[in-house]
Formats: C-alpha cells, structure tokens, sequence
C-alpha cells in the first residue's frame, strides 16, 4: 500500500488492498500520540470566589502556576477611582497601579492584597470577588 494521509502518515487502502494488523496498530500509535499531545496543549481554567477579609495579603492555592487571572467584584468592578479592585494578571507583567499590583502570580496560585495605602483593595471586607484562573 502507498496511499497516506496527509498530515500523519496513516494508512488509506485503495479497494484492491491487503492489510495487516500491524497497519492498524501503527495507525493507531499515530493518533494516539496526536492526541496526547493535544491534550497538553489545551488551556485549562479553574474558577471561583471569595469573601474579601481586609487581610494584608491573602494566597489562593490553586495546585498549578497560573499564566493569568481575571478578578472582578461580584458585580464586575476592577477599579473605582483608581483603586485597584481587578483586573487582568499575568506573571512577571501584572496590572499595575502606580506601580502597585493589585494581585501577584506565583508557582501555585494567586495572592490578593488590601492597602488603603496602596489603593489595593482586591481583599477588601466583606466584598465578594469573583476569578478565573487559566492553566
């Protein structure tokens, strides 16, 4: 047989063809490789909440290091006269206030910070606060 696909090499059988097991298993090694490394390629996100509680700082522990995380107030506010309550975040490159982050990314998840000092409000009491970390 010489007929293969295009982009993987699989095997495709004119009707005049034998085959042989070995032509499905090698096939079948092809796409399971493909798809595996799809698998590690998707983005994967993780939501959630919290009650701000007017602490410094505070960490959220997600189990992996985040490329970014979305924050709003539970109404969808990041930032009211320039005080940060949100925003976008990446690591290295967060959001920025006058030089002051409003949230810090790190290996395992996410730190929010209160400072009237600061204009950090993104754990502010009582405030519920809404994510979505992305993978």
């Amino acid at each position: 047989m010489t007929n293969k696909t295009a982009n993987y090499q699989l095997n495709q059988w004119e009707p005049g063809d034998s085959f042989l097991r070995t032509d499905f298993n090698e096939d079948n090694a092809k796409l399971d490789a493909a798809l595996a490394g799809l698998e590690t390629k998707k983005c994967q996100l993780q939501t959630g909440y919290y009650i701000g509680d007017n602490a410094d700082s505070r960490h959220f522990d997600l189990g992996f290091a985040p490329k970014a995380v979305i924050l709003s107030t539970y109404d969808g506010k990041t930032n009211i006269n320039n005080d940060v309550y949100g925003g976008v975040f990446v690591p290295l490159g967060s959001e920025i206030t006058d030089n002051k982050p409003g949230v810090t990314l790190d290996d395992t998840g996410f730190t929010v910070y209160f400072s009237s000092i600061n204009d950090q409000y993104t754990n502010s009491s009582a405030v519920r606060y809404h994510y979505v970390a992305f993978q």
